[in-house]
């Protein structure tokens, strides 16, 4: 009878061990659950949470500290989110999105050699991931260097023949070297991917406009405006001097 005392204890004993075992990793993946889902509506303050409940049982989780980043960057808390994602790296070292997001947060931060350096490194981890090429191109585009920029939308496009920011960033590196009617031709093709495309309409406005087709410039500026895009100011003084018209 002892015996089996003894051994019933020890089967309860082992069966609490493997319980609990269970329960922290379940815990793990019901709190990212819950993240992702508080995420996906908006409710960023709850996923930070959660993420964060994960984190504190499984401090190493990559994938918990990205998710976090994530919800950081939607609030705008930008060194919060850098922070995370370079910790997602730590326990992730071949993390592409992490890489990508770290140079989309430079990006907003305004510091874009960094942005670059990020996105760069995602280019090393994969050099056929499209969004890396056409993140990147669209720092180049920010910093006027647009023979670079041209180069990662033509690759961006190559990988993703569909990618519709790749060609919007490369017709606006057309743009930006003079190469008017290429830009149009790409802003041609996003209007018929995107037709709501406030900004593509904007920037083939701006391409009209320099090939002095000034009334196609009007009625992309106005379509511009109705799809919710604010049309730069500056640009309307120019076109209404040019064109010797209002609207």
């Amino acid at each position: 009878m002892g015996k089996k005392i003894k051994l019933s204890i020890l089967i309860i004993v082992a069966m609490f061990l493997v319980d609990g075992h269970v329960f922290a990793k379940i815990s793990v993946e019901d709190a990212m659950n819950n993240g992702v889902k508080y995420g996906e509506s908006g409710k960023f303050d709850e996923a930070i949470s959660a993420f964060s409940e994960a984190i504190k049982t499984d401090p190493r989780c990559g994938d918990a500290y990205f998710n976090r980043g994530m919800a950081y960057a939607s609030k705008r808390n930008l060194d919060e989110a850098i922070s995370d994602f370079k910790q997602a790296i730590k326990f992730n070292p071949n993390d592409i999105m992490a890489y990508n997001s770290l140079g989309n947060t430079y990006y907003s931060k305004g510091d874009y050699d960094k942005a670059i350096s990020y996105f760069s490194e995602a280019i090393k981890i994969n050099p056929n991931h499209p969004h890396a090429y056409s993140n990147r191109a669209n720092v180049f585009l920010s910093k006027a260097y647009f023979p670079q920029a041209l180069l990662d939308c033509n690759k961006a496009i190559e990988l993703k023949p569909d990618y519709t920011e790749a060609y919007q960033n490369r017709g606006s590196a057309y743009n930006g070297l003079g190469q008017y009617d290429k830009a149009i031709a790409d802003f041609n093709k996003v209007i018929s991917m995107s037709p709501s495309s406030g900004i593509t309409f904007f920037c083939r406005a701006a391409a009209y406009f320099y090939k002095k087709q000034y009334g196609l410039a009007w009625a992309d500026a106005h379509k511009s405006e109705e799809l919710g895009w604010k049309v730069d100011s500056e640009f309307l003084a120019e076109l209404k001097k040019a064109s010797g018209r209002e609207r």
